[in-house]
């Protein structure tokens, strides 16, 4: 079996295979980012593929390959990087999730953990609420609720399972008390289970673990409603009414493309207020927002009509991408030494700056015409200085950005003309090295 999926959803896959012919000795491989340079491969089993992935840290969709049929190719995976290149253009499209299903998931893929006489009452309310789930009770008190497994302590191995094995767990414990349990177990928001406690008076549903990415917020909420409790959810977004950027189109099934580190930045700018832009071209559903309420005001999603200027600037950035990088490679440069982008003032508005960036993951700086004319000029004669008054974008940018020296001037493409400078670094023992390139687009 070959499945490409959300890898978040590893857990609820290992428990249907092994629901169904599968067992705990199937071999198994994951495969992130198939035939790119970073590409990686995570081996095991059906019985412990979920913890591996977990503490490996991916975040996003993956390959993944189940079944002994895979054992001798599993092996091959494991000593070929890149085997599997012809599959780098695969698309993942998934539809929009109907609301009852969405319960059924949800109540599939709890487990419920109570350790007091009360918290078992109250755990089988919520399991109730949820249509379903799996009540786990401390034996003394099992009895008093139907259905449930009795379980004897410590909760600790139990717990510990419980998380690997499912998306959400519901403990009924103090919050202390669960952050101790779950402690050992914590990884990545993207893969943790989602963890809601309630006290045992049911008076509060807190939102502990992946509450944003992981569905811990609704399931607080849910549970709170189901016994008329107060829910406690601390994620920014949701407690300012604001835009989510990582969740954003989720329920139609969008990808984010993007790096983790611009996804926090981008969220970090709609929470404090920063002005964030987009585009409806891009997004793909028309009636991506609820039209109850209005976005934002430091959102601003520019009309479609203006999809041409985002095409041409991803033809701009990828013509810019291969001028920096056939540069760096002629002159035994590493690309990931790059620490900023800089151009001048007037470049601010141009999308393809800011698109070229995040690929990147770097900032972009910005030079008024006054700094830049106060270096040294560039190497040959300058079309900015003709048609923009400017001395020159490329060389001085990478000059004022790194405060050290050119050590590639300017070379041109019809894109572009790009330099580069490395930092000056004032310890004596400068570490780490790093490259200030400077991009200009063609004046116009």
């Amino acid at each position: 079996m070959v499945l490409f999926l959300s890898i978040t959803r590893i857990n609820k896959v290992v428990r249907e295979l092994k629901a169904g012919a599968y067992t705990n000795e199937t071999p198994v491989a994951v495969v992130y980012r198939v035939g790119w340079p970073d590409q990686l491969v995570i081996t095991g089993t059906l019985g412990d593929i979920a913890p591996k992935v977990k503490r490996a840290g991916i975040t996003l969709q993956a390959l993944v390959l189940v079944g002994a049929a895979f054992d001798t190719d599993i092996r091959r995976i494991e000593a070929a990087d890149g085997r599997l290149n012809s599959l780098r253009a695969m698309q993942c499209i998934r539809p929009r999730v109907k609301p009852c299903i969405r319960a059924a998931v949800m109540a599939d893929a709890t487990a419920i953990v109570a350790i007091s006489r009360r918290g078992a009452a109250i755990g089988g309310r919520v399991r109730d609420a949820l249509g379903g789930g799996a009540l786990y009770v401390e034996r003394r008190f099992a009895d008093a609720v139907e259905g449930a497994t009795a379980f004897d302590l410590p909760a600790r191995p139990l717990v510990g399972r419980l998380f690997n094995e499912y998306e959400r767990l519901v403990l009924m414990m103090p919050v202390g008390a669960a952050v101790r349990l779950l402690a050992a177990h914590i990884g990545h928001k993207h893969t943790d289970a989602a963890a809601v406690c309630v006290d045992d008076a049911g008076r509060f549903a807190v939102s502990l673990l992946s509450g944003h990415v992981g569905g811990g917020d609704a399931l607080a909420e849910r549970v709170a409603d189901a016994l008329g409790a107060t829910a406690v959810i601390t994620s920014a977004s949701h407690v300012l009414g604001t835009l989510a950027v990582d969740l954003l189109g989720s329920e139609f099934g969008w990808r984010i493309e993007a790096s983790s580190v611009m996804v926090t930045r981008a969220s970090a700018a709609v929470v404090n207020g920063e002005p964030v832009g987009g585009c409806t071209r891009m997004l793909g559903e028309r009636d991506w927002w609820d039209a109850g309420k209005p976005l934002p005001s430091n959102v601003n999603v520019a009309a479609q009509s203006g999809g041409g200027d985002w095409e041409q600037a991803g033809r701009w950035v990828a013509e810019v991408e291969g001028l920096l990088r056939g540069t760096f490679a002629a002159e035994q440069l590493a690309v990931g030494s790059v620490r900023c982008i800089a151009t001048a003032e007037l470049k601010r508005d141009e999308a393809a700056i800011g698109l070229l960036a995040e690929r990147l993951g770097v900032p972009v700086r910005y030079y008024g015409a006054e700094e830049l004319n106060g270096m040294p000029g560039p190497s040959g004669a300058s079309e900015s200085q003709r048609l923009l008054g400017i001395v020159g974008v490329a060389e001085p940018a990478a000059l004022l950005a790194s405060g050290g020296e050119i050590v590639v001037p300017k070379v041109r493409s019809a894109a572009a003309t790009l330099a580069v400078a490395r930092i000056n670094y004032p310890h004596p023992n400068p570490l780490p090295w790093g490259e200030g390139t400077s991009v200009s687009a063609p004046p116009s």
